[in-house]
């Protein structure tokens, strides 16, 4: 049997994506998945269903986005590894290459 939870987010919108944002869900006792060890989300094949909405900055049009993430993508880390170098000055660069990685 299917059940759905809304997942409370830290900050559950972000006023520009010209810089790097993750969504991010605290896992605290009012999480669905709070106690669960990883084996148990990947016994129970949990899968976390991600839905955006936006507006374009450019066109005024509304953005929809949605991903679907199985529980095999479910990982045990500490954070991401940081997209964003400010080492160039003033000047900002976002390393895409690294936007899966973590630090274990």
């Amino acid at each position: 049997m299917r059940r759905f939870y809304p997942l409370e987010l830290m900050t559950s919108h972000n006023p520009t994506f010209s810089l790097s944002w993750t969504a991010m869900h605290v896992i605290n006792e009012e999480s669905p998945i709070f106690g669960m060890s990883i084996e148990e989300i990947h016994e129970k094949d949990i899968l976390i269903f991600i839905s955006m909405t936006g507006v374009d900055d450019v066109i005024s049009q509304s953005v929809h986005a949605s991903h679907r993430y199985s529980s095999n993508c479910i990982i045990k880390a500490k954070k991401f590894v940081d997209i964003l170098d400010v080492s160039t000055g003033s000047d900002y660069t976002l390393d895409i290459s690294k936007f899966h990685d973590v630090e274990l």
